[in-house]
C-alpha cells in the first residue's frame, strides 16, 4: 500500500514539473488570448497521464507478484496430489520414454484448470489457465522439446514446471501492459505533438515578424 502511494506521488510530482517546463518552453509561446487555456491543458494531460500509468503500475506489479505468490501455493497444494514421477524428478539425461513426461504434464494441466479446490483466486487461477493454453498444452500437443521445462540439474520437476509457468505468465502480462501503457500515452502524445507544431508556427510568425521590422 506505501508502495503504491509512493508511486503515485513521485508521478504527479514529476508531472507537475514536467507540465511547468513544457508550458515555460511551448506554451510560453502561444499568443497571450490563449495560453492560459493551454497552461492548464497541460497540466491536465500531463497529471492525468502520470496518475493513470502510476494506477497502472501498481495494478501490473500487483498481477505479477500475485502470479509468484500463486505457484509457490500451488505447489504445496499439488506436492501430495501430483503423480510421484514428478515430484521426485524426471531426469532428462536418464529418461527413455518422454511420453510420461507429457502424461505427467498432462495430469497437472487438468489439476490446475479444475481449481475449484486448489483454495486459490479463481481470476488468478483464469490467467494461469490462458497461459498454460499458449506454453504447456502446444508443448503436448505437438510432442515439443521439454528442456525448458527442467531446472538447472536438467531435472524436470513439479517447481521447474510451475516456475517455467509463471515466467511465461508474467510475460503474457508484461505483453498485455505494454499496450495499455501505449493506449495511455497516445492523448499525452497528440497533444504534445500538436502544440509543438503551433509553438513552431508562432515562433516562425514571430521571428518574421521581426526580421521585417528590423529592416524598415
Amino acid at each position: 500500500m506505501i508502495k503504491s502511494l509512493i508511486i503515485i506521488i513521485f508521478s504527479i510530482i514529476a508531472a507537475i514539473l514536467c507540465a511547468k517546463l513544457y508550458n515555460k518552453k511551448v506554451i510560453y509561446l502561444f499568443s497571450p488570448r490563449t495560453r492560459k487555456v493551454f497552461y492548464f491543458l497541460t497540466f491536465m494531460f500531463f497529471i492525468c497521464t502520470s496518475i493513470s500509468i502510476a494506477v497502472l503500475i501498481n495494478i501490473h506489479l500487483f498481477l505479477n507478484n500475485t502470479i509468484i505468490n500463486y505457484t509457490i501455493k500451488i505447489e504445496k497444494i499439488l506436492i501430495d496430489r501430483l503423480p510421484e514421477i514428478l515430484v521426485k524428478g524426471i531426469d532428462l539425461d536418464k529418461i527413455t520414454d518422454p511420453t510420461q513426461i507429457y502424461d505427467s504434464l498432462n495430469e497437472l494441466i487438468n489439476m490446475i484448470s479444475g481449481g475449484n479446490d486448489l483454495q486459490v483466486n479463481k481470476f488468478t487461477n483464469d490467467i494461469i489457465i490462458k497461459s498454460i493454453d499458449k506454453t504447456l498444452k502446444p508443448i503436448i500437443k505437438y510432442k515439443r522439446n521439454v528442456t525448458i521445462l527442467a531446472d538447472n540439474n536438467n531435472i524436470i520437476t513439479i517447481g521447474s514446471i510451475l516456475n517455467f509457468l509463471a515466467i511465461m505468465t508474467i510475460r503474457y502480462i508484461n505483453s498485455i501492459f505494454l499496450k495499455i501503457y501505449i493506449i495511455f500515452f497516445i492523448p499525452l502524445v497528440v497533444y504534445i505533438i500538436i502544440t509543438m507544431i503551433i509553438a513552431l508556427i508562432k515562433a516562425k510568425r514571430s521571428k518574421t515578424a521581426t526580421g521585417k521590422i528590423t529592416e524598415t
